[in-house]
């Protein structure tokens, strides 16, 4: 159920740059993303503020299937990072 939510919430960031961040968050999953490897896969609007954006309608993309989503963690300084643990579990 969980892929099937997520591919849904993928479909759900529809241009195709989204769709790059996207990908390369999953990709490098539990491993941190700097801004320079998300400027590699981005074809205009290499900045820090764009790849937020990208990032923040990604978030309610997924959140639309799951109000908890929080996979996407910020990262201070590099970047951002998929994590396959909750917060939650992290803390115990």
């Amino acid at each position: 159920m969980a892929r099937q939510a997520g591919q849904s919430a993928a479909d759900r960031t529809a241009d195709l740059t989204g769709r790059r961040i996207l990908v390369t968050l999953y990709e490098k999953r539990g491993q941190g993303v700097s801004y320079e490897e998300f400027f590699q896969v981005v074809k205009s609007g290499r900045n820090r503020d764009n790849i937020r954006k990208h990032i923040s309608a990604i978030r309610e993309a997924f959140r639309e299937f799951d109000e908890d989503f929080d996979r996407i963690e910020n990262i201070p300084m590099p970047g951002f990072r998929w994590s396959d643990e909750s917060p939650d579990d992290v803390r115990r």
